[in-house]
């Protein structure tokens, strides 16, 4: 159950609305609106972004979590916590498994 059950309307009435809107079916509706109901009850600040890792440990973390991860970001409801890439060609050749 999220945390502020009115606050959580808000974010499941406009994923209903996108779904519709691209066409989703009824199942995938209810599979993203159930992984929505998760992650605003783990959130750690309601009605604050939802870290992107957090929708990746999703159970069966599948198209529906894709999607989900579509929509948050369509409204700026995402933040991406990702680590970024490290460009290895930059890096101190000691460090490198590979060397210079």
């Amino acid at each position: 159950m999220p945390r502020d059950p009115v606050l959580s309307n808000w974010p499941e009435r406009e994923l209903t609305g996108w779904g519709r809107s691209r066409g989703w079916s009824r199942t995938t509706l209810v599979r993203c609106r159930r992984g929505l109901r998760i992650l605003l009850a783990v959130q750690d600040t309601p009605g604050g972004p939802i870290p992107a890792g957090t929708v990746q440990q999703l159970p069966g973390a599948d198209r529906g979590a894709s999607l989900l991860r579509e929509f948050l970001t369509a409204r700026r409801f995402l933040e991406d916590d990702q680590p970024t890439t490290i460009d290895a060609r930059h890096m101190d050749p000691a460090w490198s498994s590979n060397g210079p």
